[in-house]
């Protein structure tokens, strides 16, 4: 999914309905940011699941604070 198209998608939803939402990413840590999901709470954010390769971690931690 293109970035634009995700948060078209996540400005959709609210807290209530938000549903998991699984981001493979690689090679890409400035591609997902907390800027996508500043509309949610942090109870909602808990939906919220990146994932990326273990040597990747470090990189998308500094990128998303």
């Amino acid at each position: 999914m293109k970035k634009k198209r995700m948060y078209a998608e996540l400005n959709s939803h609210t807290d209530l309905d938000l549903f998991h939402i699984f981001v493979p990413s690689y090679n890409r840590p400035k591609f997902v940011t907390a800027e996508m999901f500043k509309n949610f709470s942090p109870e909602a954010l808990e939906k919220v699941h990146i994932v990326v390769r273990p040597e990747q971690a470090k990189a998308y931690r500094k990128a998303n604070p």
